[in-house]
């Protein structure tokens, strides 16, 4: 993934994250640690509305959506913005993120450590815990 493929600029791109973050900050900062993987492969369960192990685009912006209206000021990710976030975590190009993208995104966005056998931090070392937004 690169900005360079992308037609959102850095600093609009630096937006959709800081959105993201505090969506996902207000949803499931609250989680202990422990209890971290849990959670959040019961929140895909729940998202995985068709039971195919993804999340498109449409159920990703659905997520955002209902995650989004809890927040504070009812913070909402646009579909371009939401298709800006899966390219960017879609790390085996899918088209969709899978429960451990999803996870791996949402322990980015929270800054807590990924497990050692994350799927993604395994199979695309240069990917390990960047909590980088």
């Amino acid at each position: 993934w690169s900005l360079q493929a992308s037609n959102m600029s850095i600093e609009a791109f630096s937006k959709v994250l800081q959105k993201a973050n505090a969506i996902l900050q207000d949803h499931f900062s609250h989680i202990p640690l422990e209890k971290l993987s849990e959670e959040v492969h019961a929140a895909f369960q729940r998202l995985d509305l068709d039971d195919k192990g993804e999340l498109g685009e449409e159920r990703l912006l659905a997520a955002f959506e209902e995650y989004g209206s809890s927040h504070v000021c009812a913070l909402r990710l646009g579909a371009e913005e939401v298709r800006e976030l899966t390219e960017r975590y879609d790390v085996n190009r899918s088209g969709a993120l899978d429960r451990f993208e999803f996870e791996h995104m949402v322990r980015i966005m929270l800054a807590k450590p990924c497990d050692a056998a994350c799927p993604v931090c395994l199979a695309y070392p240069t990917r390990r815990n960047t909590f980088s937004l």
